[in-house]
């Protein structure tokens, strides 16, 4: 049961990650595309919430799964940098909607909001795809996993590591 929830969570970050490349491609193409996809993104928001949910369940230290693909360094170090890849090109749209509304193209800003929506729908569906695929573990650096599972305590801890000056 394990092994087949695993799979079918992978399954599904890899199809919602296509259908976020080509609703970008779509975005990308054509200036009406806003209006008439935000509501599909929009109805898909509840499944990718579920997926969500059984991704970042958070257990007492127990593995529930095994990774669905085999880890190799050779697919890890890929993984990583499609992460990062997406990660960039969601930052990019990011930024960009800014710099185009603090200039007052407002009308740009708007049209810039689609791909940015699509580029924050892949880069989260690439992520369940590859935290299913490799487990977080293998994924991502252990200071940063630590980070996120007590950012509040990480912080307190990096204070009060500080020399006093």
């Amino acid at each position: 049961m394990k092994r087949r929830l695993a799979s079918a969570v992978f399954v599904y970050g890899c199809v919602s990650s296509i259908v976020c490349v080509v609703w970008l491609s779509a975005a990308l193409l054509s200036a009406n595309v806003r209006s008439s996809s935000l509501w599909l993104m929009e109805s898909l928001f509840v499944l990718h919430g579920c997926a969500l949910v059984l991704t970042f369940h958070r257990s007492s230290g127990t593995v529930l799964w095994l990774p669905v693909l085999r880890v190799t360094s050779q697919r890890i170090k890929a993984a990583q940098a499609i992460l990062l890849i997406t990660a960039l090109d969601m930052a990019g749209w990011l930024a960009a909607i800014f710099v185009l509304a603090l200039q007052n193209y407002k009308a740009q800003a708007e049209w810039a909001l689609s791909p940015f929506l699509a580029s924050a729908y892949l880069l989260s569906g690439v992520y369940i795809a590859l935290h299913w695929a490799f487990r977080q573990k293998n994924l991502l650096p252990r200071a940063f996993l630590a980070f996120v599972k007590n950012p509040f305590g990480a912080i307190v801890r990096r204070l009060l590591r500080q020399p006093k000056t």
